[in-house]
């Protein structure tokens, strides 16, 4: 079994707004400024060392949008998929 985490981990525009409930409330903008560019991936990096799982070595990361690292993946290769995506709204 092998699990897949595909995101690009980066804070852009639409994101950059949004509180961050683990940091008292501060927009994630300002977290990227005071900790760095890459600190969403470094967070993701360490947070997952923790889990179970990834100490069987099961998950795998993808740098990147859904719609452009699916072709990485064969067709009927995927049992399930979960895609959490951007909640703008027009």
């Amino acid at each position: 079994c092998k699990v897949y985490g595909i995101d690009k981990w980066v804070i852009d525009e639409y994101f950059g707004e949004v509180k961050l409930p683990f940091s008292n409330g501060i927009l994630a903008k300002q977290w990227k400024q005071d900790r760095g560019e890459e600190i969403f991936f470094k967070t993701f990096l360490e947070n997952i060392k923790q889990c179970p799982i990834q100490q069987k070595r099961m998950v795998e990361y993808i740098r990147g949008e859904s719609h452009t690292t699916c072709g990485q993946f064969d067709d009927n290769s995927v049992s399930f998929i979960f895609i959490d995506a951007n909640h703008t709204y027009d």
